[in-house]
């Protein structure tokens, strides 16, 4: 429901998931208007991040896995891949500013931004006793899991 409580979460997960190795890519510059805002982000090959906004090549809302952290280059190789976890396209690389200022963490994402994407794997919806969790909220989130056995609701 709330924008803080997606930021906590995603810092949390971030920092207990970050193997050995990772790199702390600095938030970008704040976005006017923008309640995703840039954050810290722990980066290695394999996490999973969703992309804000429209430039080329990135797509909003679309998920990418980074593939290679920066080496001599400084540039970043990530790929776009689907709610299945299957690579998708050709990869390509990204300067490091433009991954802190277009990608986000995808550990937690608000109910709003949940939809059309199905979740796979465990899913829990939080903050159920929200003053502005409604039964539209409960039927977007239960929705984007295909298997109901993989749900926890808070």
């Amino acid at each position: 429901i709330e924008n803080r409580m997606r930021t906590r979460v995603n810092e949390e997960c971030n920092r207990r998931l970050a193997p050995p190795g990772h790199i702390i890519i600095k938030a970008g510059e704040p976005i006017r208007g923008c309640a995703n805002q840039p954050q810290d982000m722990r980066l290695w090959p394999g996490i999973i991040l969703t992309a804000l906004g429209t430039t080329e090549p990135l797509r909003n809302g679309l998920r990418y896995q980074v593939l290679e952290l920066p080496n001599e280059d400084t540039l970043f190789t990530v790929q776009q891949i689907n709610d299945d976890e299957v690579l998708l396209g050709m990869p390509f690389k990204l300067e490091t500013t433009r991954v802190a200022n277009a990608l986000r963490l995808s550990h937690a994402i608000c109910y709003f931004a949940a939809q059309a994407r199905t979740s796979s794997g465990p899913l829990r919806l939080s903050q159920t006793t929200h003053r502005s969790f409604s039964i539209r909220s409960l039927v977007v989130g239960l929705g984007r899991a295909p298997e109901g056995f993989c749900v926890m609701v808070d």
